[in-house]
């Protein structure tokens, strides 16, 4: 863990999960459409707009990356202004479960992990996930493709279940979710569904919803444009 993190302690704290570029293997689905390249170029850009539009809130931030041993890689990638954590775990569900786990112990009392592909995601999105998390033992963001695109949890609620049992990549990661859950009797709230960047499609329903006016996720709108012909064609 980066020292950093603990210098600050406070309350809440935003995960953002990323996965080290450097090493290939981000946004499969686009890389099969668009080479690797342009792949990785799109990621970068998610997750520049994420960092953006979660930097205007004022609760701590921690990038928690992966693979193990690319802290010098991510430091270079996302610069020194933010904490850095290493994600442990032999899949998705076990990082996340750890993730949670660790900033229990070190005495958070609301934990929000949001992944790296939604680039319009934004502050009041997030805002509403803590607040939710004021009443309730977890909160949910649906995404359109049948997973989620955020999750939270408080000490006391928190369900190591919900990261059991699940084929992650599939379109019922809710799904399965959400019955772990009522199985368990979590409280908990869903927000509003988003869609997260897997596809080309993907990309050209993003352009038509923020690609002709000012947009919270300009740096994924610009590379759209500047790779339009790829893109948009």
């Amino acid at each position: 863990m980066n020292e950093v993190l603990y210098s600050n302690m406070k309350d809440e704290i935003i995960v953002i999960m990323v996965k080290d570029p450097r090493y290939g293997n981000v946004k499969s689905r686009l890389a099969e459409k668009l080479g690797k390249g342009l792949a990785e170029t799109l990621y970068r850009c998610f997750v520049a707009d994420i960092l953006h539009a979660l930097g205007s809130i004022a609760h701590p931030r921690v990038v928690a990356f992966t693979p193990s041993g690319s802290q010098e890689s991510v430091e270079e990638w996302i610069g020194t202004g933010i904490p850095l954590m290493e994600q442990r775990g032999s899949d998705l569900g076990e990082r996340m479960k750890n993730l949670f786990l660790d900033l229990f112990r070190e005495g958070y009392s609301r934990v929000v992990l949001v992944g790296s592909d939604i680039p319009d995601l934004t502050a009041d999105l997030v805002e509403e996930a803590f607040s939710v998390l004021k009443t309730c033992d977890g909160v949910i963001g649906p995404a359109m493709d049948g997973g989620y695109y955020l999750i939270g949890f408080t000490p006391e609620g928190f369900s190591p279940s919900a990261f059991q049992g699940i084929e992650w990549g599939t379109d019922q990661v809710y799904e399965r979710t959400m019955r772990l859950f009522l199985e368990q009797g979590c409280r908990f709230r869903a927000l509003p569904i988003r869609s997260d960047m897997d596809t080309v499609t993907d990309l050209r329903d993003l352009y038509e919803r923020h690609g002709d006016g000012p947009s919270g996720c300009s740096r994924t709108i610009a590379c759209i444009k500047k790779h339009a012909r790829e893109v948009l064609a």
